[in-house]
């Protein structure tokens, strides 16, 4: 069981790292001790030892089922990916591809996100050379109209994480140049 735990905290990433310690010391700590106490051979039908790490066994697991449904629940954030036209912002659909506005031209190339239930979100703008461009946190992702320049072709990657919510996604987006 702990092996299970550890692979789908740390190797598939399924669950999120804060997700250890709760499941494996707390609630698998309390098993272990509910199944050595309940082991022995006693007469009795229940002793003091085992009605005890019942108790332990009990409070962890409810503590942790509590944390597993946080952890587990699905995504409640939305996400819609805009981009700056002439004529205003503009929800794109996927796969997200942008010709590159030449210079001089206004509104330059940009990208942008709107959505609901991001309380305080990360982003992280990674060029098509692998370099980070931009960081930026904001009260939700739409936050004060921001909108990320977009300089050159090439795929260029957001990651949008928030840690208090439970969400995170990640943004492909194709730049190429006009035709």
């Amino acid at each position: 069981m702990l092996v299970f735990l550890f692979a789908l905290t740390i190797e598939r990433g399924v669950l999120p790292p804060s997700s250890r310690a709760p499941l494996m010391i707390g609630f698998l700590g309390a098993y272990t001790t509910f199944l050595s106490a309940t082991g022995r051979r006693y007469r009795c039908a229940m002793s003091r030892a085992s009605s005890v790490a019942l108790g332990l066994a009990l409070w962890s697991g409810l503590t942790g089922c509590a944390e597993a449904e946080r952890l587990l629940q699905p995504d409640r954030c939305t996400l819609a990916v805009m981009t700056d036209t002439k004529d205003g912002k503009v929800e794109i659909d996927p796969p997200y591809t942008l010709t590159l506005t030449p210079p001089g031209v206004s509104p330059p190339t940009g990208i942008g996100f709107s959505g609901t239930g991001w309380t305080t979100v990360d982003i992280t703008q990674v060029s098509p050379d692998g370099v980070v461009v931009d960081t930026f946190r904001g009260n939700g992702v739409d936050d004060r109209g921001v909108m990320f320049p977009l300089d050159r072709p090439g795929r260029w990657t957001f990651a949008l994480v928030d840690a208090n919510a439970g969400c995170r996604r990640q943004v492909d987006v194709t730049v190429v140049l006009p035709v």
